[in-house]
């Protein structure tokens, strides 16, 4: 019997506090319901209107040399002179002497050649005497003439003896070259990018003493896609503008000269530009890396907007004459300074356009948003 009210009491007191939370629950009201208060985003819109557009084409290159050599004796000697122009740096005019080779070996030859071809020429005299001799003694021995041998008559060696003077005639002409070639001379307006050479130094057959750019042109080479060769007159003789992180403040011209005749591996074709005296004034210097800038084709109808406008490269976003968001889907035409060329497809609005020019992800058509000014 005692237990019974220690199971009964706790039965008890669980049931009341069911009843308790029970009537609780049911006096508990609901709260009136509230519609979510629409959030209208904030962007800013630029007016824009389809018109031609010209913008530039842009590409890259590296200055290259139109002529350059390399200055290499064509005889040996000791070099007694070199001149103070044959400078690293330093423009010559052509035919300037930049290095004088010790002459007095190759004006002794020449003097020697020249003896050689004075005894050459007493042997011809002598040797056609006695062709002529030859000739006397056997027409007065009654013979034919016609039966008489070549060497009977001497043929052979009066033409001996004429070939060795036509030999040491060669071998002047050249002791006389070599004496030239003592003195190595520009061989056009140049200027000078290496020097190896000086005083007391042997010179050497094929051995370089330095190197020369000539200073009339040089060439830039630019890759072109076939999309900017599609948009670039390649016949024009418009000049290209060339600039130089390297020179900033700096600007060169020239024009496209010709065409590179092989397609590079990503298609790309070569347009070679040509700029006429770049070492004078602030020089055009031969390996400079330099951004080119050329004048393109006119794009008609077409809208510029800002890069960031153009969203997945596909499509803008505009407002109608209700401020609410409409996809107009757009081309991509040509870039420049931050700024895309488009073309709409099938527009949905008239122009002039309320474009978007910094989209939010969150964009959904229909959407109304708060226009404001860049």
């Amino acid at each position: 019997m005692k237990i019974l009210p220690k199971i009964i009491l706790p039965l008890v007191l669980l049931g009341l506090a069911f009843l308790g939370f029970q009537m609780l629950k049911d006096s508990k009201q609901d709260p009136p319901s509230r519609q979510p208060e629409e959030i209208t985003s904030e962007a800013e819109v630029i007016e824009v209107s389809p018109s031609e557009h010209r913008p530039q084409v842009e590409s890259f290159g590296t200055v290259q040399a139109h002529f350059q050599t390399t200055l290499t004796p064509q005889i040996s000697g000791l070099i007694v002179e070199v001149s103070p122009d044959f400078r690293v740096g330093k423009i010559v005019p052509r035919g300037t002497t930049l290095i004088w080779i010790d002459e007095k070996s190759y004006k002794s030859l020449l003097t020697q050649q020249e003896s050689n071809l004075a005894d050459a020429e007493l042997v011809y005299a002598e040797e056609k005497i006695r062709a002529e001799q030859a000739i006397e003694d056997w027409k007065a021995s009654g013979r034919d003439l016609d039966k008489a041998s070549d060497f009977v008559l001497r043929k052979p060696q009066l033409k001996a003896a004429l070939a060795k003077i036509e030999s040491m005639k060669a071998s002047i002409r050249k002791a006389k070259g070599d004496i030239g070639r003592t003195m190595i001379n520009a061989p056009f307006d140049a200027i000078v990018t290496s020097m190896t050479a000086s005083v007391g130094n042997l010179a050497n057959e094929q051995q370089p003493v330095g190197s020369l750019v000539a200073t009339e042109l040089v060439e830039v080479r630019l890759p072109l896609t076939p999309e900017q060769a599609a948009r670039v007159d390649l016949s024009s003789e418009k000049d290209v503008t060339l600039t130089s992180p390297t020179k900033p403040g700096h600007e060169w011209k020239g024009p496209i000269a010709r065409i590179g005749p092989t397609i590079g591996e990503s298609q790309t074709l070569t347009a070679i530009v040509e700029v006429k005296k770049p070492f004078d004034g602030e020089h055009l210097s031969i390996g400079l890396f330099v951004n080119a800038r050329l004048e393109a084709k006119p794009l008609p109808s077409a809208l510029k907007v800002p890069e960031a406008a153009l969203v997945n490269d596909s499509y803008l976003w505009a407002l109608d004459e209700n401020d609410k968001l409409v996809q107009l889907f757009a081309e991509r035409l040509a870039s420049e300074a931050g700024n895309l060329f488009v073309r709409l497809n099938d527009p949905s609005l008239s122009p002039p356009f309320r474009i978007i020019s910094r989209p939010l992800a969150n964009f959904e058509p229909g959407q109304k948003v708060i226009p404001s000014r860049p």
